[in-house]
């Protein structure tokens, strides 16, 4: 944070030097202020930070490289300048193919071989709290595990473990963790599109006889969808559109779109996993099958994002600031460490056709040497003044020096179909 005075020499500067740079017709060299950015003197200081916000959004591509080589001063001066030059927006890379993980280890207790497991998927698969019926022989903690699996994507190779092991996965809807314990294994009806996991979990069939008027009849599929940890999915469609198929007699099965019902979506910022209902026609009671069954699942990706940051200062700020994302207070406890950030989000623009467009962020806070501090949570907080609030908690005794945001500005759909074969009518 500059403080008035300081504030009040750069505007004379910056005055001076508009002047001045009018009469030469010239642009400023920008080696050379760099170089007055680590000047002994004070006021050169000044005088090459107000040149720089003088450049504007022209300077920002050079700024961006040549910053980590400056001082640490100077480099401070060139992230406030680009913080003052506001949001750099920047095409988002849609990545969608599986992480591909190859497993073989030999005689690791499970909470280690969990853990590899999971360093491989880029997520963490640990052992859910144990049950009070385990003893120490039958303690999963104690098991031993030697296994060989051929390279495949992640969630194949975790429904593999599953199976071997006899245990069932889970999700920690806080964290996204995933929670292994014995008990049902996955279904043999498990789709891997991209870096999807979905699962048929079971046929709902319902007959509803009347003796006085007419029958009435019902069916619907469940499935599970997972996400993996780090994927640009923000969220998926709903209801899905089905194509009709034909079960194992040739008659055609088909899948009514519930009437006057726009398609929504479910959101996929804070938690990776979801249930869906998908409704059928009642299939013929002579039937046993449909042998081929596609879902064809619309998913929402950001194709650009926002990107913006603060620097943490000794203060907090006494107001919003006019910028794109801001820092505006921090909190220190015993406990933890609390930055309050804010920024400007326009709804992101992409398919007109969805209720209610997706929203995604990410947040990153570095120390003065520029590594990673953890952030323990993201507490979304109301609206202000057309800012989104958020509140990032760290760990206590934390040193935060700069925070970084980035958020969806346009998205738009893809399709992951996830196909099945012989899935049971009876």
């Amino acid at each position: 944070m500059v403080h008035a005075g300081s504030c009040r020499l750069g505007l004379v500067l910056l005055l001076l030097l508009a002047l001045v740079n009018a009469g030469r017709g010239q642009e400023p060299d920008l080696e050379s202020v760099l170089r007055d950015l680590t000047s002994d003197t004070f006021v050169v200081r000044e005088a090459a930070t107000a040149t720089l916000l003088q450049g504007g959004s022209e300077f920002r591509a050079r700024l961006e490289r040549a910053k980590d080589a400056l001082p640490l001063e100077a480099r401070l001066r060139v992230e406030a300048v680009l913080s003052e030059l506001g949001t750099k927006v920047r095409a988002a890379v849609v990545d969608l193919a599986p992480t591909l993980v190859r497993l073989s280890v030999q005689d690791l207790p499970l909470p280690t071989f969990l853990e590899r497991l999971g360093s491989l998927g880029g997520c963490t698969v640990r052992l859910a709290m144990a049950s009070p019926g385990v003893t120490a022989a039958n303690d999963p903690a104690v098991r031993r595990i030697t296994m060989d699996l051929a390279e495949a994507p992640f969630f194949s190779v975790l429904d593999q473990v599953c199976r071997e092991l006899g245990y069932t996965m889970s999700r920690d809807y806080q964290s996204g963790d995933f929670l292994l314990s014995p008990g049902q294994v996955p279904s043999d009806f498990v789709a891997y599109p991209g870096p999807l996991r979905a699962e048929l979990t079971g046929l709902s069939l319902t007959r509803h006889v009347q003796f006085t008027g007419s029958s009435t009849s019902s069916a619907s599929l469940q499935v599970r969808i997972d996400l993996e940890s780090d994927t640009p999915v923000l969220g998926l469609l709903q209801p899905l559109e089905v194509p009709p198929t034909e079960d194992n007699l040739g008659n055609q099965v088909t899948f009514p779109r519930p009437p006057r019902q726009g398609r929504h979506v479910i959101n996929f910022e804070h938690q990776r996993q979801s249930w869906l209902g998908v409704t059928m026609e009642m299939p013929d009671p002579r039937a046993t099958k449909i042998p081929k069954l596609t879902l064809p699942l619309l998913v929402l990706v950001a194709t650009e994002m926002g990107e913006a940051f603060d620097q943490v200062t000794d203060s907090a700020a006494s107001a919003l600031q006019a910028k794109p994302f801001s820092l505006d207070h921090v909190f220190p406890s015993e406990s933890e460490l609390q930055l309050i950030v804010s920024y400007v989000a326009d709804a992101p623009i992409g398919d007109g056709t969805v209720k209610q467009p997706p929203r995604g962020e990410k947040f990153t806070v570095l120390d003065a040497s520029g590594q990673p501090i953890a952030i323990l949570q993201v507490r979304p907080g109301a609206s202000n003044l057309g800012r989104e609030v958020r509140t990032l908690v760290l760990p206590p005794g934390s040193h935060p020096a700069r925070v970084e945001a980035r958020w969806v500005r346009r998205f738009e759909v893809r399709e992951l179909p996830a196909t099945f074969e012989n899935v049971p009518l009876l």
